[in-house]
């Protein structure tokens, strides 16, 4: 069986860091769109910072956009070390 090592250098030679990086720019596109469409970057850090409660939008924001995207931050941060763990001790 083949580590993640040597899966990424059989695809396109590419190392495991460019290959992370290049999963990760379609995120950051997704999480820029997804914000967008909740009110902006700069309503999204204000409502992150400093929530105003009676704007519904930055209430969204704060307590169901701003922990998902942790979690999915620390849950992604966790596989990808695993990952790392596991191909190495292969």
């Amino acid at each position: 069986m083949l580590g993640a090592a040597q899966v990424a250098q059989r695809v396109g030679g590419m190392s495991p860091a460019k290959a992370c990086l290049l999963l990760s720019l379609p995120m950051v596109v997704l999480f820029w769109i997804g914000l967008e469409g909740q009110g902006g970057f700069a309503l999204g850090l204000q409502a992150l910072v400093a929530p105003s409660f009676e704007n519904v939008d930055e209430l969204l924001l704060y307590y169901a956009w701003w922990p998902r995207l942790s979690i999915a931050l620390l849950a992604g941060g966790g596989l990808g070390l695993a990952g790392a763990h596991a191909a190495g001790a292969a």
